[in-house]
């Protein structure tokens, strides 16, 4: 207990030190839980993650938990429809599921830092899946390490997963304590999926800043009777696509816990009197069918088109305007119209390219880029660029 509290001492002091950031560019995973014991919750997390796949295409993975307690898991490196079979499908059985797909913010891509994370904690085992960062993930890991807390991986979510371990006050706290305890603690850009033994817990920062939201799902069970059973996914797109309906997004600070009974809420930490949802998620990250904020993607770039074509109208000789696939296309819609030009393709994609911004080293980018878009020539010919006034 004394241990503990000089551990609790030493990560609150983190509070004072400078912020651990890089210049290296953070971005999101996908993340997705179900609870569902109608439904084969493995299986529907495939398919969810699928949805989500365009979050992370390094590495992925899924984690069930049966009804006597015990936690299944498989991970792999590359798509979702790689890694997944009908035979690794079958093991991972359970009442709810957690699931992963990977972009790596901090860590290197190989195996060991894939997720979902099971650890086993004195409240019984339990599986971590994280979107996000720490701002002081390095700090804290030297503080956990000094405390004596062996480290396996290089990655945020082991930190979390050593935090939310941690018997804080001695005594043995339930999770929704655990859970605020450590967003009181780690600051940081991120959203969790925590899955325990009675519940799936979905929490966000006290900012806002990474998406996360509640889905629900119909289902019957074994007697006939009509059950409405909870989701928890990094975009709305997830629900969509296995039969399901959005219902809000996670609050910035916020806990959500998905069991038997369905759904509650609690603050794990107050908000931020501003929130700071990240605009990349609007330019270029979420999927175009999602909504954020009450607002579908798509309707979003569109008006971010006409906007800038307010702001940076075209030159008076322009013939057309072009969009790059994807994300960009809905942008030049949007400016085409506000500018009374005709729109046109100029580029064809190639779809067996994967995203290319979010390939682990710049390398990889550039090669990717090189081979994701093919000119239609009769499209570009004498046409000006707007870059040429």
């Amino acid at each position: 207990m004394q241990h503990t509290r000089g551990l609790e001492e030493r990560v609150s002091s983190m509070a004072q030190e400078d912020w651990d950031a890089d210049d290296e560019p953070k971005e999101e995973c996908g993340i997705f839980g179900i609870y569902a014991p109608e439904m084969e919750v493995s299986r529907v997390t495939f398919f969810a993650m699928v949805a989500l796949q365009h979050r992370g295409q390094e590495s992925c993975g899924i984690s069930t938990c049966d009804p006597s307690g015990i936690m299944h898991r498989h991970v792999g490196m590359g798509l979702v429809n790689q890694v997944f079979t009908e035979n690794n499908l079958k093991d991972l059985v359970g009442t709810k599921a957690i699931g992963h797909t990977r972009y790596s913010t901090a860590g290197s891509s190989v195996i060991e830092n894939a997720q979902p994370v099971n650890i086993q904690t004195l409240r019984g085992p339990a599986s971590i899946a994280q979107n996000g960062n720490l701002v002081r993930a390095k700090g804290l890991r030297k503080q956990l390490l000094e405390s004596g807390v062996g480290m396996f991986k290089d990655t945020d979510v082991e930190v979390i997963t050593q935090l939310l371990a941690a018997n804080w006050k001695g005594n043995n706290p339930e999770w929704l304590e655990r859970l605020s305890t450590f967003m009181e603690k780690a600051d940081g850009a991120y959203s969790l999926i925590v899955m325990t033994t009675d519940a799936i817990y979905g929490l966000k920062d006290y900012l806002g800043l990474r998406p996360l939201c509640i889905g629900q799902i119909e289902v019957v069970d074994s007697n006939g009777d009509k059950k409405t059973r909870y989701m928890l996914a990094s975009e709305s797109c997830a629900f969509s696509t296995i039969g399901g309906s959005f219902v809000r997004e996670v609050l910035p600070g916020e806990i959500v816990k998905i069991d038997e009974s369905g759904i509650t809420t609690h603050m794990g930490r107050k908000p931020a009197e501003k929130s700071a949802f990240c605009i990349f998620e609007y330019v270029y990250f979420a999927r175009p069918d999602s909504q954020f904020e009450g607002q579908l993607i798509h309707s979003v770039r569109q008006s971010l088109g006409e906007q800038l074509a307010i702001e940076s109208p075209p030159p008076k000789d322009a013939d057309c305007v072009i969009g790059v696939p994807d994300s960009s296309l809905p942008m030049a819609v949007g400016y085409a119209r506000q500018s009374k030009l005709v729109y046109t393709e100029g580029f064809i994609k190639n779809r067996y390219i994967y995203r290319t911004f979010i390939q682990p080293t710049n390398q990889l980018r550039k090669l990717g880029v090189a081979m994701k878009f093919c000119p239609l020539p009769q499209n570009l010919k004498g046409k000006k660029s707007g870059f040429d006034r």
